[in-house]
């Protein structure tokens, strides 16, 4: 019966140290790491991180010559630098869309 009792607790932390061993991966079809980007007037830059399992792409609600995207498409986790232009006019907006087959995520 002392054998079962010290064992039992032998057994527990082996359970234990084995499930801690497994290395955990992030499974998200897609996903960003940010909800909103605000640029000044002096205009600025953001980075966005992309986690997706697949090809993904990226597209501009419109086609506007003060923002600029360091790329449009890439597969995995990658990030994208998103650029504005000065800006000496009214405010302005524009909403940043990635898709990833059926899935898809905005950044106003």
């Amino acid at each position: 019966m002392k054998r079962i009792q010290l064992l039992l607790p032998v057994l527990a932390l082996l359970l234990a140290a084995a499930g801690c061993s497994q290395r955990y991966e992030l499974n998200l079809p897609l996903a960003l790491n940010r909800t909103e980007m605000r640029f000044d007037a002096s205009g600025n830059s953001y980075y966005v991180l992309v986690y997706c399992q697949g090809d993904w792409t990226a597209t501009l609600e419109k086609d506007v010559p003060w923002v600029s995207l360091s790329r449009s498409s890439g597969h995995g986790n990658s990030q994208i630098m998103v650029s504005a232009d000065l800006n000496r006019g009214v405010s302005r907006g524009v909403v940043l869309t990635v898709r990833s087959g059926e899935f898809g995520a905005e950044i106003p």
